[in-house]
C-alpha cells in the first residue's frame, strides 16, 4: 500500500516549515511541471487522476503519470492557475 496525504494550504506566518517547500520543475520534454517536496520527496497529486471539478488534490510519491503534472498559466491580474494535465 502506497501512502498519501492531503494537500493542506497554511498561512506561513502560521508554520513556516520544511513541510512547506515545494520544489516546482519544468520538464521541457513534456512542457509540464511537476511540483514536488524536497523533503519528503512527494508530489502533489490529482487523487486518483480524476478529471472531474473539485477532486481532492495530496502528495503522493512521485511517478510519470498525468496527476502530476502542472501547467501554470497568468492571469491578467499577475496570478497563475495551476492546471492538471489529466
Amino acid at each position: 500500500m502506497t501512502s498519501s496525504a492531503p494537500l493542506q494550504i497554511y498561512p506561513t506566518k502560521t508554520s513556516n516549515r520544511e513541510n512547506q517547500l515545494f520544489r516546482i520543475e519544468y520538464d521541457k520534454n513534456t512542457g509540464f511541471y511537476s511540483i514536488t517536496n524536497p523533503t519528503t520527496g512527494m508530489s502533489v497529486d490529482v487523487k486518483g487522476a480524476s478529471t472531474e471539478d473539485k477532486t481532492h488534490t495530496q502528495v503522493y510519491p512521485s511517478h510519470d503519470r498525468c496527476n502530476q503534472d502542472w501547467l501554470f498559466e497568468q492571469d491578467k491580474d499577475g496570478y497563475y492557475t495551476i492546471i492538471s494535465r489529466c
